[in-house]
């Protein structure tokens, strides 16, 4: 994971207005009380105003639907394991767990997120980062 100014002099971005640094910040926090629809609210409300907020807002939303899937892969491997029998249960429960905790670990990069909103600067997340380019 790496960081990248918003412009290319570096420092913080003087083209990117304190609006849309909390836009972006919204959209960053706003998966933590309504998932997915806060940061897609945003993204709609922003994307042919400032690529800063949409860039954010999409990258937003793939990370909550990804943390979505873990969490939930996590929780039905849980369940399988509890119904299943003998060694492989034990195995696929723990496995379960170590996923859901991975699913939760990803919450992090929300905050990292909005701290690097705040900046001005852009949060560069491996695979979700590109996908996020092409929404904003």
């Amino acid at each position: 994971m790496t960081v990248t100014n918003a412009s290319a002099a570096g420092g913080v971005a003087s083209n990117i207005s304190e609006e849309d640094r909390y836009m972006a910040i919204a959209a960053c926090l706003s998966v933590f009380v309504v998932s997915v629809f806060g940061p897609l609210v945003i993204y709609f409300m922003k994307r042919s105003d400032s690529k800063f907020v949409a860039y954010y807002a999409a990258l937003s939303m793939l990370t909550s639907l990804g943390s979505f899937l873990v969490i939930l892969i996590g929780y039905l491997s849980v369940l399988a394991g509890i119904f299943w029998s003998g060694a492989l249960s034990l195995l696929v429960m723990a496995a379960g767990g170590i996923l859901m905790l991975a699913g939760l670990g990803l919450c992090v990069l929300f905050i990292m997120g909005a701290i690097r909103a705040y900046g001005g600067k852009m949060l560069e997340v491996p695979v979700v980062s590109g996908i996020a380019r092409r929404f904003a």
